[in-house]
């Protein structure tokens, strides 16, 4: 069950934001005064040191096609929403990009660690569109039942695709080994959605450890969620508040950011993928909060326009390179 008293458009953009009931005045173009958490590159002009990071939108989820009406992301029924069958078709198709090298060599063949948010649009998104990445790879994407359909025609179920996921390995073996991947698949809280509607809650623990066998939770540390918890408290039942809720709230944005990073930076693997979301996405590379100016700095032309020119589209990839300055 959700917790108690706890748009239509697929690309935000920081004016979008801003209009939905946010109070800074949203600017791009601001100098930057904050010290530059990360420094970005395109892929072509990055130094030897540098990490590849793959950056993933989740496919579209329910809460995406409710309604133009921000009202309708407060609804039970979408309680860290899932993904529309749209949405595992799009993951589909971009696990066959992937596999064919239309999205590049480097989230192919070198992919050696994959950072999820810990919603479930988005533990769905990186199962079902990274299997090559899998070590039970059972359901490749020309497979019509890897998204749970039982025939060529027949629409992709969300729960049929979640419970293929599932399947991969019926083994026993531990989930912090993450000996069901090829590669380790981890949970981090600090790369989900901005939290402002119950779409943006997640689910107990328990249940995401049970639906999502092959994903690492170790550093997820509540069973519950905590962050929903804070803001409940400061602004009261999701049903009576309307409003913005983290993304009116700078500085806590700018420490989940800078431990996003962190985690990052920190982590062995020099070639990552991180599934996450628009809204989080947004804060950080089109930034209009005056505590977010600054966080990332943009080392070339061509990684600013990547960035800054458009928002994530749903599972949506773009691909870059990072270094902690």
């Amino acid at each position: 069950m959700p917790p108690n008293s706890s748009s239509a458009a697929t690309v935000l953009t920081p004016a979008a934001f801003a209009a939905a009931g946010t109070t800074q005045t949203p600017s791009s173009l601001v100098a930057a005064s904050a010290q530059p958490l990360v420094r970005l590159f395109s892929l072509t002009k990055a130094p030897t040191n540098a990490k590849v990071l793959h950056l993933i939108r989740h496919a579209e989820g329910r809460h995406n096609v409710a309604c133009p009406e921000r009202c309708e992301y407060k609804l039970p029924s979408h309680w860290d929403a899932s993904l529309t069958p749209r949405g595992v078709e799009q993951c589909r198709q971009l696990a066959k990009r992937i596999r064919s090298g239309e999205a590049g060599n480097e989230i192919r063949n070198n992919v050696d660690c994959v950072v999820i948010s810990p919603m479930t649009r988005c533990l769905q998104t990186a199962m079902l569109s990274l299997p090559h990445l899998h070590r039970h790879d059972d359901f490749g994407v020309d497979d019509a039942s890897n998204a749970g359909s039982t025939s060529s025609n027949a629409s992709p179920s969300p729960s049929a695709a979640a419970a293929r996921v599932e399947n991969i390995d019926t083994s026993s073996s531990s989930r912090s080994s993450n000996t069901r991947t090829a590669v380790p698949f981890i949970a981090h809280e600090s790369w989900r959605e901005t939290v402002n509607f119950l779409c943006d809650s997640r689910r107990p623990l328990p249940i995401l450890r049970s639906e999502f066998p092959a994903v690492n939770f170790d550093s997820v540390q509540h069973d519950d969620d905590p962050l929903w918890h804070k803001y409940q408290i400061e602004y009261g039942d999701h049903l009576e508040f309307d409003g913005m809720r983290e993304s009116t709230d700078g500085m806590h944005l700018y420490r989940r950011a800078r431990e996003a990073w962190t985690m990052l930076s920190q982590r062995p693997e020099r070639n990552v993928v991180v599934v996450g979301h628009s809204a989080f996405f947004m804060h950080m590379f089109q930034p209009y909060l005056d505590e977010m100016m600054g966080v990332v700095e943009y080392a070339d032309d061509e990684v600013r326009a990547l960035m800054m020119d458009a928002g994530f589209g749903n599972c949506e990839l773009k691909s870059v390179a990072f270094e902690i300055p």
